[in-house]
């Protein structure tokens, strides 16, 4: 059953909401957000329940909930649309205009000594007891952390070190012919290894040229050796099979080849002779 929306005291070609509508603790966020929602539809829209929960993620159930409060407060009413002969045709529901009905809550609350603070600035003034219970907190789970902090860094620093003297000096960085700085650059290689063997990773790397500065090419350029070796490797394959193929072909019987020729016509038949042609040569 279709439902008919009427508002009262609407102005034209505007939709106003009295800020007393948002304010209204009575209630609930939902039930305002639902009213502004009717209140914006136009004059002549007509509107099922179904059709009404489908417009955001609340069900039938929820949207029954909010009408409910909506009516509770005078924000609405429902009315039976009734024919000449008495029949129910229809339902209408009324939307009144908030500044009939809404009441706005004060934005402020009163503290325990009596004064009244804003809640757009809860925090003007002095830091409440709260506040400063969870700096002193925080405060203090840093100073725990700061020891372990020192201590790992005080660890990490000769290894820094010999880490940035290994680079200064390019010692212990060169493995089976590659350069490797980082775990990940080890981890990398160990994969290398594992598929093609630490002879053909030595192998490869002496056929590339380093960088500047460098006494071996890095990791990456060796994988890409590697990947162009395979791609090569494939086609040599697909090369091999199809010269296995054309060795396994039948040969052209000469007098079909003419045959077939003259079935064709005049524009196609010198370019299938030159491609036959081509085929028997590559046999």
């Amino acid at each position: 059953m279709s439902i008919e929306i009427r508002r009262e005291g609407e102005i034209e070609f505007s939709k106003p909401l009295a800020r007393a509508l948002f304010r209204d603790s009575r209630l609930s966020f939902s039930a305002r957000g639902l009213f502004a929602f009717l209140w914006d539809l136009p004059a002549d829209w007509l509107i099922r329940s179904t059709w009404l929960a489908t417009r955001g993620p609340d069900g039938k159930d929820a949207i029954r909930a909010r009408l409910a409060e909506l009516r509770a407060v005078g924000a609405m009413r429902i009315e039976p649309i009734r024919e000449a002969d008495g029949k129910v045709a229809g339902t209408r529901w009324v939307l009144i205009s908030p500044e009939k009905w809404a009441k706005a809550a004060p934005l402020s609350h009163s503290t325990e000594s009596g004064n009244s603070r804003l809640s757009a600035f809860p925090t003007v003034g002095e830091p409440a007891a709260k506040v400063l219970q969870g700096v002193k907190v925080l405060q203090d789970e840093a100073a725990a952390r700061a020891p372990a902090r020192s201590a790992a860094d005080a660890a990490a620093t000769p290894q820094r070190k010999q880490d940035q003297g290994r680079r200064r000096r390019g010692d212990e960085t060169i493995h089976h012919g590659v350069e490797v700085w980082t775990p990940a650059d080890a981890e990398g290689l160990q994969s290398l290894i594992d598929r093609h063997g630490a002879e053909r990773i030595k192998e490869v790397a002496g056929s590339l040229t380093p960088a500047a500065g460098h006494r071996a090419p890095y990791l990456s350029a060796v994988v890409a050796a590697f990947q162009a070796l395979a791609s090569a490797e494939v086609q040599a394959a697909a090369e091999a099979i199809r010269q296995a193929r054309l060795a396994a072909s039948p040969p052209i019987d000469p007098e079909a080849r003419e045959r077939g020729l003259h079935l064709l016509p005049a524009k196609l038949r010198d370019r299938v002779a030159n491609r036959v042609t081509s085929m028997e040569s590559e046999q």
